[in-house]
């Protein structure tokens, strides 16, 4: 909140997360903030009162947190990388905006007062995402294939309509003239989408100039011709354990320059290694099925993820799919699908599911969110539909096991 030219000490340095004050020429260590931050934004700038209502729409969708001036409701399946445009009044105005994300808006045509336009993504990856459509044969007509990550808008008032420009620096584009932007008004399959063509391309923007959005419209950006093909398009990565093994399978709807496969496992969900290499098949339209075997999996629960390579070195993982080796043991604590984008299922005995608390990333009890569908001695059925996509824990009596919230 300090004005342009404010200092913050005098002849010191900024200090984070505790007191800066000089004692015996050192720091204070008594005034040290004990805890953990999530994240730190540093802005060039004093924010006016619009870029701040955005600044707290992107926050609150990130973190699940409960906002003032809440413009943007859809946070659970579509609050990653959260940007806006806005007006609060003649002073107040932010019209242009991109965020951490690729798509950058702006040129709104009738922005008012107390007008926002808001947009956030699925967090699916742009390459290899699990989203079914609209390439897997549901393509509007003239339309080859997409990327998979989709984004939803939201809309306050009316802001007119807006140019909306992808940064494709990223992206795989041999033809940008081919690129399209795709909306869709009705459901979010994009069968029946409108196909808006380039309006022109200054690098790295593909820009599509007078976009007129709606509250709910989702949105990607198309091809019309396979020169600007995903590289692979996933069908299924699965991992099953049988006896002291793990058994590994994956499906490819087709391949466009694909060099080789890595199969990666994790004992915490965040430190990979790998354990195959299997090549690919380069170039194909058709399904095709691959498979492998880890002969020495770790004990206890574990994570297998597929890791796709080009022959221009570009990667793209899967989906993380979570393995349990002791399910003979009573007190082990079972649960899928994980990851999951609504019910999961905990299998473990009476006395281990005594006890049930979910904790999100940040420590925070989120207990009372999700809906207990049942209740049956050794198996409980939990509905996480309204918990944001993220990481958990869930906490038995004895055990504590991450799930994944798609």
């Amino acid at each position: 909140t300090l004005a342009t030219g404010a200092t913050f000490t005098t002849g010191g340095c900024l200090a984070l997360a505790g007191e800066q004050d000089n004692v015996d020429g050192g720091y204070d260590a008594n005034q040290d903030y004990d805890g953990d931050i999530a994240e730190t934004i540093i802005y060039n700038t004093k924010l006016n009162d619009a870029q701040r209502i955005i600044l707290n729409n992107y926050l609150g969708a990130k973190y699940g947190l409960a906002i003032a001036n809440d413009f943007y409701s859809f946070e659970t399946t579509f609050g990653h990388e959260v940007a806006g445009i806005g007006r609060q009044d003649v002073n107040n105005f932010h019209q242009d905006a991109q965020g951490s994300g690729i798509v950058r808006m702006n040129n709104p045509s009738s922005l008012g007062d107390g007008d926002y336009l808001i947009w956030g993504h699925n967090n699916v990856d742009t390459r290899t995402g699990a989203y079914q459509a609209p390439w897997l044969g549901e393509t509007p007509v003239g339309v080859n294939n997409a990327i998979h990550r989709v984004w939803k808008v939201d809309e306050t008032g009316d802001i007119g309509t807006v140019d909306v420009k992808f940064d494709i620096s990223s992206l795989a584009i041999g033809a940008s003239a081919d690129l399209v932007l795709l909306i869709d008004t009705d459901d979010g399959d994009f069968a029946n989408a409108t196909v808006v063509p380039l309006s022109s391309y200054t690098a790295p923007y593909a820009n599509f100039n007078g976009i007129d959005f709606s509250a709910g419209n989702w949105f990607t950006l198309g091809s019309t011709s396979t020169l600007n093909s995903l590289p692979i398009e996933l069908i299924s990565f699965k991992a099953q354990p049988k006896n002291e093994v793990v058994n590994l399978a994956w499906q490819t709807a087709s391949e466009i320059n694909n060099d080789y496969f890595s199969i990666q496992r994790s004992v915490d969900g965040f430190n990979w290694e790998t354990i195959t290499v299997m090549d690919g098949a380069g170039n194909s339209s058709s399904i095709l099925t691959y498979e492998s075997v880890d002969n020495n999996p770790y004990d206890g629960i574990s994570f297998y993820r597929l890791k796709q390579t080009d022959f221009d070195g570009q990667f793209s993982y899967s989906s993380v799919v979570t393995v349990n080796m002791n399910h003979t043991n009573e007190s082990e604590v079972l649960i899928y699908p994980n990851p999951t984008s609504k019910i999961i299922t905990i299998e473990s005995s009476e006395f281990e599911l005594n006890q049930i608390i979910i904790l999100n990333s940040l420590g925070q009890d989120v207990t009372r969110f999700p809906d207990v569908q049942s209740q049956r001695g050794t198996v409980s059925t939990i509905d996480l539909s309204n918990l944001t996509q993220g990481v958990y824990f869930i906490k038995t009596k004895t055990k504590t096991s991450k799930v994944y919230k798609q």
